[in-house]
Formats: structure tokens, sequence, C-alpha cells
């Protein structure tokens, strides 16, 4: 598991490139480790694991992601995928809604650390945010199901919008026949299964 974990690192810092972008996503480990029990990331024996593969499946679908440069996160939890693409693609605007207060904490704190401009934290729940025809792109991870959150994300994203997720085995229930969204593209997840998808509003 730990050639895994080492496979998985010397990939997603390659594709992060150089400049300060490798540096900044390792202090963001740090802070992850540092909080992991404490926002209930993963018991202290898994941290690294857990870690490694939150990041990888955020860079995998960052791929979805197109070209920005306006982006919601909708329930970030701890900062997958919002706090990892702001790492890749620094030049984005991106908001990232955590209504848990512990976790809003940590997001407050480590964007101050990283010294990421352009990165909103907005401790509330996105169902509740005002936003309309506002983002390019939204995202969500483990946020919650499909057929809770399409509705926020139609209603947040601006015409051509793309709304990007990752979800595990049997998703495609969650979506249902009436959506409004069609499934535009899916790679599978390298690192923890399941799969990314890239949907789009219907007209």
């Amino acid at each position: 598991m730990k050639d895994r974990t080492a496979e998985t690192w010397a990939r997603v810092l390659e594709e992060l490139g150089e400049g300060d972008r490798p540096g900044k996503l390792r202090e963001y480990v740090d802070e992850l480790s540092k909080w992991g029990e404490r926002i209930h990331l993963t018991g202290r024996e898994k941290m690294a694991e857990a870690i490694a593969a939150q990041i990888s499946d955020s860079m995998i679908m960052l791929e979805l992601a197109g070209e920005g440069p306006m982006v919601a996160d909708i329930g970030t939890g701890a900062g997958f995928p919002g706090i990892v693409w702001k790492l890749a693609r620094p030049e984005w605007s991106i908001v990232l809604f955590e209504r848990k207060e512990r976790l809003a904490t940590f997001l407050e704190r480590t964007t101050a650390l990283l010294g990421l401009d352009k990165t909103e934290i907005r401790a509330e729940d996105a169902s509740f945010s005002t936003e309309e025809g506002v983002f390019d792109i939204v995202t969500s991870k483990a946020a919650g199901r499909l057929d809770e959150i399409l509705p926020i994300a139609r209603r947040m994203l601006k015409e051509g919008g793309t709304y990007v997720t990752a979800k595990g085995e049997g998703w495609e229930e969650e979506l249902g026949d009436d959506s409004g969204f069609t499934i535009c593209r899916r790679i599978p997840l390298k690192a923890s299964g399941g799969e990314a998808i890239a949907l789009t509003p219907d007209p």
C-alpha cells in the first residue's frame, strides 16, 4: 500500500509541474495531517493513504472541468476538490461552501496559510445561497446524492456550464430519468475506485 501511495504522490506532483505549487501542496498535506482526526478525515493509521487518494481523485476530476474560471465547490469538506483545484489552477476564482463550522475553520486557516487569493469560504449550506447563473463550474465530492445536488448546481451554473463530481458504484440510480442533466464525460478514479463524471444542464 505504501508503494501505491508513493506512486500516487509522484503522479500528482508531476501533474502540478514546477513553481510553488508542489510546495503549497505539501503544506496543505501537512495541515490535513495535523487536523485529520479533528475534522474526521480518517484514522491516523490510514491518513497518508486517504489524503493521497483524495488528492488523486481531485486531480482526475480537474480533467473534466474545462477552463473555469469561476468555480463553486459544494460541501467541500477539507477542500476536496476545491483547494486541490486552486493549487493546480491559481488563476481561477473558487468559492468553497462548507456548512460544518469546524471544517470551515480549517478551510479559513489553510487558505490563509497557503496564500490562496480569489478563494472565498462560505460557512453555509449551498442550498441557501443566492447565486444564480454565476459559475462556469460547480463541483462536489461526497457531498450528497445527485438528485439533491443537481438542482443547486443548475441554479448556480452559467449557461453552458458544467457540473463535475465523483461517485462510487451504482451512482446512475441517483440520476434518474428526469434529472435535467446530460452526462458528457466520465473517467475511472485510479486511487479510490468509482468514477469522475461531468454533466451539463439540458437546455
